[in-house]
């Protein structure tokens, strides 16, 4: 896993989201991430979004965090857009703010193991200050070329600090 901290530009995206927490999604059988991310894919929601920077790289991104990655937070899928796209009915427009980021490229691995892996290892980089603060505002994936295959996916994550 390498990693390291980067500035980022402002990102406006459009997808569908839903609200979900840890203990819902430590299990298969509970988890809004993976009913979400099915219907994403299942239902091609990729081609009604307006305006799209990067067809077919899809960003998923974690805010509304309401105690830190153990509480209640909302968790989007879609693509980057150009700032002035409207989302259509049934999906929402997120903002990404500007700002310093650390970022982790996964090892090739299987999804969902490869980002459960990357996520342990983020919290734990950030128990200790050296790292940073994270923000806990905005944290976000990018799936490129390179997560095509489920079975060998790299995955960059960007995570906001202080």
């Amino acid at each position: 896993m390498q990693n390291n901290l980067q500035t980022v530009a402002p990102k406006v995206l459009i997808g569908i989201t839903v609200t979900t927490n840890f203990a819902k999604e430590s299990s298969p059988l509970t988890s809004e991430i993976t009913k979400l991310v099915g219907a994403y894919i299942g239902e091609k929601k990729a081609d009604i979004i307006p305006n799209r920077k990067n067809s077919n790289v899809s960003i998923c991104a974690y805010f509304n965090y309401t105690n830190k990655y153990l509480g209640d937070y909302s968790y989007f899928i879609g693509e980057e857009v150009n700032e002035n796209a409207v989302p259509p009915q049934g999906m929402i427009r997120l903002e990404i703010p500007a700002g310093n980021y650390y970022k982790v490229t996964t090892e090739p691995g299987i999804i969902p193991f490869v980002l459960m892996n990357a996520w342990h290892k983020i919290w734990q980089l950030f128990e200790s200050s050296d790292n940073g603060k994270r923000l806990y505002h905005v944290d976000f994936e990018v799936y490129d070329e390179r997560a095509k295959d489920a079975n060998k996916a790299v995955i960059d994550i960007f995570v906001g600090v202080k």
